[in-house]
């Protein structure tokens, strides 16, 4: 059940499970048989412990028929969110190129 899913804001596996899973009924499980993967890379993303990879965001865009571009730009949006918050200061420290 995906109400047992650790949920974390801003990553692909809190929007699958909120925008996607929830309001049309589908399990993992099923997701996971519908895109032909293991339910356990589901539970991975959804639980922040993988990364979507660009195999995955091709089966769920088939799949939804909304493309992989919108599940990869949910992963790269995840990406940076992380960064900033891990490595705030580290853009401080990196000068800008001038010509």
């Amino acid at each position: 059940m995906v109400s047992r899913i650790k949920n974390n804001d801003n990553t692909v596996g809190s929007y699958l499970v909120s925008e996607v899973l929830e309001p049309l009924g589908l399990s993992v499980t099923e997701l996971a048989d519908g895109i032909k993967v293991p339910a356990n890379r589901l539970y991975q993303i959804i639980n922040g412990d993988r990364e979507l990879t660009t195999d995955t965001a091709v089966r769920l865009g088939h799949f939804f028929g909304t493309g992989p571009e919108m599940w990869l730009y949910l992963q790269m949006k995840s990406d940076l969110t992380r960064f900033h918050n891990h490595f705030p200061d580290v853009l401080d420290s990196i000068g800008r190129f001038s010509a």
